[in-house]
């Protein structure tokens, strides 16, 4: 889970395995979220979308929180299929300011998308949602938003992915304890190229 608020941290990987990261990350997403919502995909202009989302961050960047928030607004009523990463960025800014219904209802959608509760329960910035009076609420409903969620995914298809993933990062950390760069190609060559 990203905190959206924190501190951006360093990569301490090489960018081979970086690049083959963003590859697994880019096919999952595609995966699990393209059987979901095939008519999104199709008909929606995401490039529009994601224009929209830079337009929100600059607000936010400038300290205009609630015109952020309208400009997500617009965006989540628009399009079917919105990104869990802006309902995280959605439910956090409301919370920043203190406008706990949105926030309440960012953090539904987000469950709805995917966001696991024990992410959730990490940000300190929802301490007053939690202990407010719809917090409740949001827990009794957390299991069907969920498993709303569990319902679109190709769990054979995301299991694939994530032994792809793991045999990668494997590779990749043996890859990094090679210190010659003849010989980290040489291992590439060797387990990469058929």
């Amino acid at each position: 889970m990203v905190n959206f608020f924190a501190e951006p941290q360093r990569s301490e990987q090489k960018p081979d395995s970086r690049c083959s990261m963003y590859i697994l990350f880019c096919l999952a997403m595609i995966s699990l979220t393209a059987r979901s919502e095939p008519a999104a995909w199709k008909t929606a202009d995401y490039l529009l979308y994601h224009r929209e989302m830079i337009k929100a961050d600059e607000y936010m960047v400038s300290g205009n929180y609630r015109q952020a928030l309208q400009v997500m607004d617009h965006v989540f009523r628009k399009y079917d299929f919105v990104f869990l990463r802006d309902y995280q960025i959605a439910a956090q800014v409301a919370a920043f300011i203190g406008d706990q219904p949105r926030a309440i209802g960012y953090l539904e959608r987000g469950a709805a998308a995917g966001w696991k509760l024990g992410d959730i329960n990490r940000i300190r910035l929802f301490a007053k949602l939690k202990s407010g009076p719809a917090w409740p609420g949001f827990l009794r409903q957390y299991p069907k938003l969920h498993q709303r969620y569990l319902r679109k995914l190709d769990i054979a298809m995301a299991a694939r992915m994530r032994k792809m993933f793991l045999d990668d990062q494997q590779l990749a950390a043996q890859n990094l304890k090679i210190n010659d760069e003849k010989a980290q190609e040489e291992f590439l060559m060797q387990r990469f190229v058929p």
